[in-house]
Protein backbone atom coordinates (compact mmCIF):
# COMPACT_ATOMS: atom_id res chain seq x y z
CA UNK A 1 0.00 0.00 0.00
CA UNK A 2 1.21 3.60 -0.78
CA UNK A 3 0.22 5.13 2.37
CA UNK A 4 1.54 2.71 4.91
CA UNK A 5 1.82 3.91 8.56
CA UNK A 6 6.12 3.64 8.33
CA UNK A 7 5.46 6.26 5.05
CA UNK A 8 3.11 7.99 6.75
CA UNK A 9 5.19 8.58 9.71
CA UNK A 10 8.62 9.90 7.92
CA UNK A 11 6.02 12.08 5.86
CA UNK A 12 5.04 13.82 9.29
CA UNK A 13 8.66 14.37 10.32
CA UNK A 14 9.72 15.67 7.38
CA UNK A 15 6.64 17.98 7.06
CA UNK A 16 6.90 19.03 10.57
CA UNK A 17 10.84 19.82 10.55
CA UNK A 18 10.46 22.20 7.22
CA UNK A 19 7.59 23.70 9.45
CA UNK A 20 10.24 24.30 12.26
CA UNK A 21 13.04 25.61 9.44
CA UNK A 22 10.83 27.87 8.07
CA UNK A 23 9.26 29.16 11.44
CA UNK A 24 12.62 30.15 12.49
CA UNK A 25 13.26 33.92 12.35
CA UNK A 26 16.21 34.85 10.08
CA UNK A 27 17.31 37.86 11.61
CA UNK A 28 18.43 40.77 9.31
CA UNK A 29 21.38 41.88 11.31
CA UNK A 30 23.28 40.27 14.30
CA UNK A 31 22.92 41.33 17.98
CA UNK A 32 26.46 40.68 18.74
CA UNK A 33 29.30 43.48 20.11
CA UNK A 34 30.31 45.75 17.78
CA UNK A 35 34.27 45.09 17.91
CA UNK A 36 35.11 48.98 16.38
CA UNK A 37 32.90 50.00 19.49
CA UNK A 38 35.44 48.55 21.71
CA UNK A 39 38.27 49.81 19.57
CA UNK A 40 37.46 52.95 20.01
CA UNK A 41 36.74 53.81 23.83
CA UNK A 42 39.27 55.03 25.82
CA UNK A 43 40.84 52.72 28.33
CA UNK A 44 41.97 53.94 31.77
CA UNK A 45 43.92 51.39 34.22
CA UNK A 46 45.59 52.20 38.00
CA UNK A 47 49.27 52.48 38.04
CA UNK A 48 50.55 51.06 41.33
CA UNK A 49 54.67 49.64 42.45
CA UNK A 50 55.10 46.46 43.78
CA UNK A 51 57.97 45.97 45.89
CA UNK A 52 58.87 42.70 46.42
CA UNK A 53 61.18 41.36 49.21
CA UNK A 54 61.38 45.01 50.53
CA UNK A 55 64.61 45.67 52.85
CA UNK A 56 66.10 42.99 51.81
CA UNK A 57 69.45 42.31 49.06
CA UNK A 58 66.38 40.64 47.12
CA UNK A 59 64.67 43.88 46.78
CA UNK A 60 62.78 44.19 43.28
CA UNK A 61 60.10 46.64 41.97
CA UNK A 62 57.63 46.41 39.41
CA UNK A 63 55.08 48.76 37.74
CA UNK A 64 51.90 47.13 37.94
CA UNK A 65 48.77 48.52 35.69
CA UNK A 66 45.25 48.02 36.32
CA UNK A 67 46.55 45.17 39.04
CA UNK A 68 46.96 43.07 36.41
CA UNK A 69 50.16 43.89 34.05
CA UNK A 70 53.20 43.92 35.58
CA UNK A 71 56.45 45.15 34.05
CA UNK A 72 60.25 45.05 35.72
CA UNK A 73 63.62 44.56 34.79
CA UNK A 74 64.98 41.56 35.77
CA UNK A 75 68.42 39.43 35.22
CA UNK A 76 68.29 37.58 31.46
CA UNK A 77 70.85 35.11 32.78
CA UNK A 78 71.60 34.20 36.85
CA UNK A 79 75.30 33.46 35.44
CA UNK A 80 76.17 36.44 33.68
CA UNK A 81 74.56 39.39 35.89
CA UNK A 82 77.21 41.09 36.17
CA UNK A 83 77.77 41.04 32.72
CA UNK A 84 73.95 41.83 31.43
CA UNK A 85 71.89 44.69 31.57
CA UNK A 86 68.76 43.72 32.99
CA UNK A 87 65.74 43.30 30.58
CA UNK A 88 61.89 44.41 30.81
CA UNK A 89 59.38 41.79 30.90
CA UNK A 90 55.89 41.54 31.24
CA UNK A 91 54.49 39.23 33.71
CA UNK A 92 50.97 38.87 35.05
CA UNK A 93 50.13 40.06 38.23
CA UNK A 94 47.93 38.57 40.86
CA UNK A 95 44.91 40.73 40.90
CA UNK A 96 44.00 38.65 44.53
CA UNK A 97 47.57 40.35 46.09
CA UNK A 98 46.24 44.11 45.23
CA UNK A 99 47.06 44.36 49.26
CA UNK A 100 50.59 44.48 48.19
CA UNK A 101 50.81 47.29 46.35
CA UNK A 102 51.52 50.89 46.52
CA UNK A 103 48.81 53.19 44.86
CA UNK A 104 50.53 56.35 42.79
CA UNK A 105 47.29 58.07 42.81
CA UNK A 106 47.56 57.95 39.29
CA UNK A 107 45.98 56.65 36.24
CA UNK A 108 47.06 55.96 32.73
CA UNK A 109 44.52 56.90 30.05
CA UNK A 110 44.56 55.00 26.54
CA UNK A 111 42.86 55.62 23.82
CA UNK A 112 41.92 52.18 23.05
CA UNK A 113 42.70 48.86 23.53
CA UNK A 114 45.25 48.59 20.78
CA UNK A 115 46.77 51.84 21.85
CA UNK A 116 47.07 50.13 25.28
CA UNK A 117 48.73 47.10 23.55
CA UNK A 118 51.07 48.80 21.68
CA UNK A 119 52.51 51.13 24.72
CA UNK A 120 52.19 47.61 26.50
CA UNK A 121 55.17 46.56 24.03
CA UNK A 122 57.07 49.65 24.27
CA UNK A 123 57.21 49.20 27.81
CA UNK A 124 58.72 45.47 27.65
CA UNK A 125 60.85 47.32 24.56
CA UNK A 126 63.23 49.91 26.42
CA UNK A 127 66.44 49.60 26.50
CA UNK A 128 68.91 49.05 29.75
CA UNK A 129 71.88 50.17 28.55
CA UNK A 130 73.72 50.13 31.84
CA UNK A 131 74.71 47.07 34.11
CA UNK A 132 72.83 46.80 37.15
CA UNK A 133 75.35 47.52 39.75
CA UNK A 134 75.65 50.83 37.82
CA UNK A 135 73.14 53.69 38.53
CA UNK A 136 70.62 53.96 36.11
CA UNK A 137 70.70 49.97 35.90
CA UNK A 138 68.50 48.35 37.83
CA UNK A 139 64.72 47.27 38.37
CA UNK A 140 64.26 51.11 39.96
CA UNK A 141 65.37 53.10 36.84
CA UNK A 142 63.92 50.27 34.28
CA UNK A 143 60.21 51.91 36.74
CA UNK A 144 61.33 55.44 36.45
CA UNK A 145 62.08 54.91 32.56
CA UNK A 146 58.48 52.90 32.17
CA UNK A 147 57.03 55.84 33.83
CA UNK A 148 58.65 58.43 31.00
CA UNK A 149 57.54 56.67 28.58
CA UNK A 150 54.26 56.31 29.39
CA UNK A 151 54.24 60.75 29.94
CA UNK A 152 56.01 60.59 26.64
CA UNK A 153 52.92 58.50 24.71
CA UNK A 154 50.69 60.86 26.56
CA UNK A 155 48.97 58.21 29.00
CA UNK A 156 49.82 60.10 32.14
CA UNK A 157 50.71 63.85 32.79
CA UNK A 158 53.68 63.73 34.23
CA UNK A 159 55.64 61.50 36.63
CA UNK A 160 53.34 60.52 40.17
CA UNK A 161 55.01 62.21 43.08
CA UNK A 162 54.44 59.66 45.04
CA UNK A 163 57.11 57.98 42.67
CA UNK A 164 59.71 60.12 42.69
CA UNK A 165 59.22 60.36 46.67
CA UNK A 166 59.51 56.85 46.81
CA UNK A 167 62.08 57.06 44.56
CA UNK A 168 64.51 59.53 46.19
CA UNK A 169 63.88 58.12 49.66
CA UNK A 170 64.65 54.62 48.86
CA UNK A 171 67.05 54.49 45.88
CA UNK A 172 70.33 54.70 47.57
CA UNK A 173 69.60 52.20 50.43
CA UNK A 174 68.00 49.78 47.94
CA UNK A 175 71.25 50.22 45.56
CA UNK A 176 73.23 49.53 48.58
CA UNK A 177 71.68 46.56 49.74
CA UNK A 178 71.22 44.73 46.30
CA UNK A 179 74.60 45.44 44.62
CA UNK A 180 76.73 46.27 46.81
CA UNK A 181 77.16 50.16 45.77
Amino acid sequence: MFYSPLRLFGLFCLWASFLAAVALPFPVTFNTVNTTQLERRTVTAPLDIWISHRGSNEEHWALVIDTVHGFDASIPDKFHQDNNPLQPREFEYDPSKKANLISLDCTATFKNVADKQRIFKGLVGIKMMKLPRQIGGNCMDYIKAALTYLEGEKAIPGIPKKFTDLWASDYDKVQKKVWGR
